[in-house]
């Protein structure tokens, strides 16, 4: 009998056994996601058809394959793979599962996803926005009558579930349960012109603004690379600012601060104090941001999820 390792091999009973132990690659059935409905793809993915299709072209570029060898994923197909572990949070082993494909090829597809989503950020996200400069200032005029305001800032807290390891306890917060500090800064119309998410929960929310690169830019009274079309403008440094007795003193409406005592002395010194309202949410568009981020994730998870037992 002829030797089943050679390349040339010619005896029929060699070529029946090789077929024999061969092992046949399985290819699964992956369907085209782009033929379902908007409803069904709002409802698994948080994106109707031509939501996805956008992602598609902008993302298309970054992350399609080179060649279609082995049945590679077509880009909509990994951008819904991707969509589907942003809006349901669950594990890879369970999207794996809905999307028909196994743990690896899931893990990869969304960490290229998420890469590709990350090198176009600045494009989206950019302080203090995409509008002119004095529009934005104007906005925040009309809220409150406060001059010279370029964004809000704020941070939140979003709970993730116990990381393991030696750091385990620095994502525990002071609400006792694990999280990430997220820091979000936005304009009049809540739309987001900076975002830092790398912090954990114990992590105070100004020792995440004094680390950023915003501030470490203001502080220095230097304009950040996107001012630089701003030349007339001035940017002072806290020093200057507070060394000098013309701006405005900003502060809630605790009994301290709306104590005669206070008042008299803010009178004394010459300093004015901004009226505040009480009960005005629309003075900060930080703070509705945050709420309407948070009810619209925790309306989408519930549907998403109940998606899932349908489908």
């Amino acid at each position: 009998m002829a030797c089943l390792l050679l390349d040339d091999v010619v005896d029929e009973e060699v070529l029946i056994l090789r077929r024999a132990f061969r092992h046949e690659r399985v290819f699964r059935d992956r369907a085209d996601p782009m033929a379902f409905s908007d409803e069904y793809l709002t409802e698994m993915y948080r994106f109707s058809g031509d939501g996805i299709r956008y992602l598609c072209r902008l993302l298309g570029p970054n992350i399609q394959h080179r060649t279609a060898r082995s049945h590679a994923l077509t880009v909509p197909q990994m951008v819904c793979v991707a969509l589907r572990f942003f809006a349901s949070g669950m594990f890879l082993y369970s999207v794996g599962d809905a999307e028909n494909l196994n743990k690896a090829t899931i893990c990869r597809t969304i960490r290229n996803v998420s890469l590709a989503l990350k090198s176009l950020v600045h494009i989206f996200i950019t302080f203090p926005g995409h509008r002119r400069f004095i529009h934005i200032k104007e906005e925040f005029y009309k809220i409150a009558a406060f001059p010279n305001v370029i964004g809000t800032v704020d941070c939140t807290h979003i709970r993730i579930q116990c990381p393991s390891g030696a750091h385990e306890g620095d994502y525990v917060n002071r609400k006792t349960f694990h999280s990430v500090n997220v820091q979000m800064i936005c304009d009049a119309d809540c739309l987001i012109t900076n975002f830092e998410a790398k912090w954990p929960g114990s992590v105070h929310d100004s020792r995440i603004f004094r680390a950023s690169r915003i501030y470490q830019r203001l502080s220095l009274g230097k304009p950040p690379h996107f001012f630089k079309h701003l030349e007339h403008q001035e940017y002072s440094t806290s020093d200057k600012l507070y060394g000098d007795a013309d701006f405005i003193f900003q502060q809630d409406l605790a009994p301290a601060h709306t104590a005669k005592s206070t008042k008299t002395w803010f009178n004394d010194h010459g300093i004015t104090v901004l009226d505040w309202p009480a009960n005005s949410p629309d003075l900060n568009p930080i703070e509705n941001l945050w709420g309407i981020a948070k009810r619209k994730m925790r309306h989408e998870t519930k549907q998403c999820r109940r998606a899932e037992g349908r489908y």
